[in-house]
């Protein structure tokens, strides 16, 4: 038979946001190659919860024709009475658009520290928080593309290489962060990775990028991975 589960009360919201957006950049065949990009912003929310959201991300592109040097550096967190509520969705530094090498689905058990007993998960829970900061750089290398602008002459699949380094951390009001570089530490420390990732312009329609990353606080730290999304 059926089991019937009881669901949470709804929450009514109400907010709003202002943003300061610039955007003079030069997209290549993948991603921006020149200019820059940034944006500011500040969202309130009011009712049943009452927090705010403030956005700080700065992009810049410098182009050497062909390569690019390409760095962000981005603030993402939730504050105000309720920013800690557990009814709001936690931020997750692993996504593979902030800092490669730490994606959801790519940890094992194996990798947790049974120091802190029960179900929790240090070097995975170090990802989550109400607060994010993370930067990162690239040199972006047009492999295949056109006589104008590319490596190589072969504009029927765009590819750009890249070499990259990207570090973040994440943090909560209870659970501030500690600002070491570790590699063997379970705590609350930045993480950060390297390597080099290859992305592909299919038929003009579709981005996808194919990585390889050194994640240096994980014990797996070789990873594999791949995401459908232009450079950032």
């Amino acid at each position: 038979g059926s089991v019937g589960l009881g669901a949470p009360d709804g929450l009514t919201l109400y907010h709003g946001m202002m943003a300061h957006v610039g955007d003079f950049s030069v997209f290549g065949f993948t991603s921006p190659v020149d200019g820059g990009r940034h944006r500011f912003e500040v969202e309130g929310n009011w009712g049943d919860l009452n927090f705010y959201n403030l956005m700080g991300d700065f992009r810049r592109y410098f182009l050497a024709n062909p390569v690019t040097f390409a760095f962000r550096v981005m603030h993402y967190g939730r504050y105000g009475q309720d920013s800690e509520d557990q009814r709001l969705t936690p931020m997750f530094l692993g996504h593979e658009t902030m800092v490669r090498g730490y994606a959801v689905g790519s940890f094992s058990g194996q990798e947790c520290s049974t120091a802190s007993g029960g179900d929790s998960c240090p070097q995975f829970d170090r990802l989550i928080g109400s607060k994010l900061a993370l930067a990162n750089v690239e040199l972006r290398i047009p492999l295949f593309g056109t006589e104008e602008f590319g490596l190589i002459d072969m504009d029927f699949l765009p590819t750009e290489l890249s070499l990259f380094a990207d570090g973040g951390v994440a943090w909560t009001e209870e659970s501030e962060p500690d600002l070491k570089f570790s590699t063997d530490d379970p705590g609350r420390i930045p993480v950060f990775s390297a390597g080099a990732s290859a992305r592909f312009n299919l038929f003009g329609r579709l981005i996808m990028e194919v990585y390889w990353a050194r994640a240096f606080q994980r014990d797996d730290s070789s990873q594999l991975g791949f995401q459908l999304s232009p450079g950032w």
